[in-house]
């Protein structure tokens, strides 16, 4: 009598069988225009330059002194005035370097004789 009842169970509004679960398959590739004159491929980028003395050392100061004034006060070191003074000296001198050696001519520069864009 249970096994009857656990065969109607089985069989009941849902049908027969278990139902298979089975992954969608991606359709097949749809072949490319054979030109592709309209898609854009940007060129490689150029090389990153190489930084001078100076301008390293302008970035550590503009880094290292503050970050100095953070690492100490987070540790709960005492600092000093004059560590204090140089962080922050540090900080303005590497900034003023930074922005100073911006303006450096080059290529593309505003006496180039270039009226802008070509299109």
């Amino acid at each position: 009598m249970i096994q009857t009842a656990r065969r109607g169970r089985r069989t009941g509004a849902h049908g027969t069988r278990a139902r298979k679960i089975r992954a969608r398959q991606a359709p097949p590739p749809q072949p490319g225009p054979e030109d592709d004159d309209g898609h854009y491929l940007p060129p490689a980028p150029p090389p990153l330059p190489k930084l001078d003395p100076i301008t390293k050392g302008a970035w550590l100061a503009l880094f290292g002194g503050p970050a100095y004034l953070v690492i100490a006060t987070a540790v709960g070191w005492s600092v000093p005035g004059i560590a204090a003074f140089c962080a922050v000296a540090a900080f303005v001198t590497g900034f003023a370097i930074l922005v100073l050696r911006m303006n450096e001519p080059g290529p593309g520069g505003p006496e180039d004789g270039d009226d802008g864009a070509v299109v």
